[in-house]
């Protein structure tokens, strides 16, 4: 009978949006009696004992120390948590055995009900039950789901809805840093029938970015942490973590440009190399001059390494040498030892 009067097992009225179905006669006789207000006011009762629980508390009467109408105080159930009914100031409460053994055939979320309940408050009760159903399916898909309502009286009336089931939705994410102080980023979402409503790009110390794919500038480089969250139409959220690194931009004022190189074949400092990171985000340019100031090698960015050898290929003489660095935006000089 419980089932049938809370709200995830009624009709509802199409005016009020009350319970069309609500219990009569001897539901509501029963609850008014459990309920009912003892014949002493609680100031008058004098000293009312504290039992340690609500089964204490029920232990009580069926030993025959209380009765049912009796004044009694329990720790507060509600103590520190909202409900619809409950009280969540004090830490204890005084009430009835009745209005325990009613409040517990009742969902928790109402909290405990001390209170007289007549038909109507009884209605109100149903009203605030949880009007949604739970049921777990083992894969997603659309069923067909009938909702089968019983009266008191006998009369029965059903309902058939549809429901889909979305899968879990899955996201890849890509981040390719880029030059300079810049990266890459994409999503490529399984959804299967998952229905999105959104994707958000939380990056720390950023605003969110709701495009699929995306490029992000930043002024410092190191690990950075965010999420991609995906929101589904109806309202069913998941979030995927994502972190990164972003490397330091490098300029030319920042190289460590080499002064020595030893071109013997042996695979130790056998070139002249410049900080990869330079090399792969700035366009510029490379000359190697002898000390009467002839041009002896030349480089950009995608052509060969200097190491000790002219523009013909041939080995030059180990001495002092001077070169000259160029980029778009700055340029730096000095010399070089070559060393065989």
């Amino acid at each position: 009978c419980k089932t049938l009067m809370m709200a995830s097992g009624n009709i509802f009225s199409p005016s009020s949006g009350k319970p069309i179905l609500t219990p009569s006669q001897d539901v509501i006789l029963g609850s008014y009696y459990l309920t009912m207000e003892p014949g002493t006011a609680e100031e008058d009762a004098g000293r009312i004992p504290l039992a340690a629980t609500e089964n204490e508390a029920l232990f009580a009467q069926m030993d025959g120390v209380r009765e049912t109408h009796d004044w009694i105080r329990i720790p507060n159930p509600d103590y520190g948590r909202e409900t619809v009914f409950g009280n969540s100031d004090r830490k204890t409460i005084t009430t009835t055995i009745g209005r325990i053994r009613f409040s517990q055939i009742w969902p928790k979320e109402l909290g405990f009900l001390n209170f007289q309940v007549d038909k109507s408050e009884l209605g109100n009760i149903i009203n605030n039950t949880n009007n949604e159903l739970d049921y777990s399916y083992e894969a997603s898909g659309v069923y067909n789901v009938q909702v089968v309502v019983n009266s008191s009286a006998g009369c029965q009336d059903s309902n058939t809805i549809e429901v889909i089931v979305q899968d879990i939705p899955e996201a890849l994410i890509e981040i390719e840093p880029e030059c300079v102080m810049k990266a890459n980023f994409n999503s490529i979402l399984a959804l299967g029938n998952f229905q999105i409503n959104s994707q958000i790009w939380n990056i720390e110390g950023f605003d969110p970015v709701t495009a699929s794919n995306f490029t992000q500038e930043f002024e410092s480089s190191g690990n950075y942490n965010g999420t991609l969250n995906i929101t589904g139409l109806n309202n069913c959220s998941f979030e995927f973590p994502y972190s990164f690194f972003i490397e330091q931009a490098v300029g030319i004022a920042d190289l460590n440009i080499p002064n020595v190189i030893t071109s013997n074949d042996d695979g130790i400092n056998d070139l002249f190399i410049i900080d990869p990171l330079f090399e792969v985000c700035e366009s510029y340019e490379l000359e190697i001059y002898n000390r009467w100031g002839a041009l002896v090698f030349q480089k950009t960015t995608d052509s060969t390494t200097f190491s000790g050898q002219n523009l013909n290929g041939d080995d030059l003489l180990p001495g002092i040498y001077f070169y000259k660095l160029k980029s778009e935006n700055a340029e730096k000089h000095g010399f070089i030892t070559l060393i065989r």
